[in-house]
């Protein structure tokens, strides 16, 4: 992978790993704090009792190894959808449904439904500004 390209890359997952954050935080906000962000990561990572190691973790994985999985996926051409905001979309959607069921711990009836509406909106907003930061300006999708 070029320079240019791995730096994009980690630059699109910091971006999109800002984006992700403060919309999960909005979620707990807006459910006061019935579905707390911190505990969902750390059920997520899979760090009970170490919350500082799994934030630390999360921020890592969504900053850097996601935004490498999805360029090495798309340059392999192993993603569905023609345009790279399509397939960031799509590979945005599965760490969602991922991060939905194994973060979701004891949280049952609307609550849980708005909980997955918000990780899927978060996720597909996560996967918007890495394609777009991905993409070089002026080159179309």
């Amino acid at each position: 992978m070029e320079r240019e390209v791995a730096l994009r890359t980690v630059g699109g997952g910091i971006a999109g790993t800002v984006v992700l954050s403060f919309l999960l935080l909005f979620l707990e906000v807006q459910t006061r704090s019935r579905v707390r962000v911190a505990d969902v990561v750390i059920e997520y990572v899979g760090t009970p009792g170490q919350q500082s190691i799994a934030l630390v973790l999360f921020v890592l994985v969504t900053a850097v190894l996601w935004p490498l999985a999805f360029v090495a996926l798309e340059n392999r051409d192993l993603l569905p959808g023609r345009t790279r905001v399509r397939r960031a979309v799509i590979f945005a959607t599965a760490l969602a449904v991922a991060f939905a069921v194994t973060g979701r711990g004891e949280l049952q009836g609307p609550v849980l439904i708005l909980y997955g509406a918000a990780v899927l909106g978060a996720h597909v907003a996560y996967g918007l500004t890495l394609a777009r930061v991905l993409r070089p300006i002026g080159q179309p999708d």
